[in-house]
């Protein structure tokens, strides 16, 4: 048997504690790349609960803010109604306090601005992606879609419906006169 030289033994000692240390090293790496997912995962998590914590807070204020809307809708529906049915019933308008007040009613704009300051938020920065469920992510964005939509409607609704034909067609209708 050959007797391996001092030399050539420690070069494999070496190579042997070098990829013992290099594994070690990767393993580190590793281990703190689950640690560093782990944590992130968790901060987005933590996040993604605040975010629809104010989701919800927003979407309670603007169930008010719907039903605001809806009673000033009801109001104009029976003021309409009742303008209409009195002008029917004489074929013209007897002026009194009663008209005075639907017609009052007819006139007021009510405009509808939606709370979407989270949502924006969300939009702007890309975080609405911290949100896991499609989904609801989905629904969210077709709520805000559509309430940025029906807020849009109510502004050219008061310019167009009140300003271009409500207000105009009672002027002309009746003894209304502007100065």
């Amino acid at each position: 048997l050959k007797k391996k030289s001092p030399s050539r033994m420690k070069n494999g000692d070496y190579l042997k504690y070098a990829t013992g240390e290099i594994i070690l090293v990767v393993l580190g790496i590793l281990i703190a790349l689950s640690i560093n997912n782990w944590n992130t995962n968790r901060l987005n998590s933590e996040a993604e609960i605040v975010i629809l914590n104010n989701l919800i807070k927003e979407l309670n204020l603007e169930l008010n803010n719907l039903a605001v809307h809806k009673t000033a809708q009801n109001i104009w529906i029976s003021s309409g109604s009742e303008v209409l049915k009195k002008y029917n019933i004489n074929n013209m308008f007897l002026v009194d306090d009663k008209l005075l007040g639907h017609m009052n009613d007819l006139m007021i704009r009510a405009n509808f601005t939606p709370n979407t300051t989270t949502f924006q938020t969300l939009e702007s920065t890309g975080k609405i992606n911290l949100i896991e469920n499609k989904i609801l992510k989905e629904k969210i964005i077709v709520y805000y879609n559509s309430i940025s939509f029906f807020s849009e409607n109510t502004k050219k609704n008061n310019s167009t419906l009140i300003d271009e034909l409500i207000n105009l067609k009672l002027i002309n209708l009746t003894f209304f006169k502007t100065n």
